[in-house]
């Protein structure tokens, strides 16, 4: 049973709607705020120790995909699990923070760190597009703010178990390993997005996403009032 935003699981309106404000000339100015924002009306914040939510549904299963998220960590110590699919040990897939620094979980014992950017953990907005192939985990990438991230070192096998995802949950992983800070805007797509989409994705909503970005998404959550879908039908749970 889903339960109520204010119970619990707090939203927050820190999000900044636009960058060009009229200036009461003929042009718009577009004045740096110092921190680059996503286009929403707000976010949902984990206070890592309790906060998740859970879909009880995987809007993809044993397919390569693209997940595409905002998020402002406000800690990062230890292990943060920003969302996964079931736990590590029974084969499935997600991804958390490990002492800062990114780390892809897939089947039981593959996994792949990617360098430390120093950005997951600096108590700011960063955009991030993750892409897994669930039958080789030397095929995942990264991309932080529209930038590839570097791969750290190689994981403990170029290939793992194509096992069924377990159900979505954001905000932890493994039941466990809760996320505090903030996260909205969060997509899936089926298959690989370009750089080039990522890009545009990032600096938009859901209703100013074109037809070709649209095209293989599977869900979309705005995460700015409730766990509803803006698009697809894995409606979630607020824990």
């Amino acid at each position: 049973m889903a339960i109520g935003l204010g119970a619990s699981l707090n939203t927050v309106r820190d999000v900044k709607l636009a960058r060009a404000v009229t200036s009461g000339l003929v042009l718009k100015s577009n004045f740096d705020t110092g921190e680059v924002t996503p286009i929403s009306d707000g976010s949902v914040e984990f206070n890592g120790t309790s906060d998740y939510i859970d879909f009880s549904s995987k809007p993809i299963d044993t397919q390569p995909g693209t997940y595409c998220f905002w998020i402002k960590a406000s800690d990062t110590g230890g292990n943060k699990g920003l969302f996964g699919h079931g736990a590590q040990h029974t084969g499935a897939f997600h991804i958390q923070y490990s002492s800062g620094r990114p780390l892809i979980y897939l089947a039981s014992s593959y996994y792949q760190y990617f360098d430390d950017t120093g950005l997951g953990d600096d108590g700011k907005w960063h955009h991030y597009a993750v892409h897994l192939d669930p039958t080789d985990i030397s095929a995942v990438w990264l991309y932080i703010d529209g930038i590839a991230v570097a791969k750290n070192g190689s994981p403990l096998s170029s290939s793992g178990a194509g096992n069924a995802y377990g159900n979505l949950e954001i905000g932890r992983t493994d039941a466990v390993n809760e996320f505090e800070g903030s996260l909205c805007n969060f997509g899936v797509w089926t298959g690989e997005l370009t750089q080039a989409q990522i890009k545009s994705i990032m600096y938009k909503d859901y209703a100013s996403l074109n037809t070709s970005e649209k095209t293989n998404l599977v869900s979309w959550w705005n995460l700015s009032a409730d766990a509803n879908d803006n698009h697809g039908s894995n409606n979630g749970t607020l824990s």
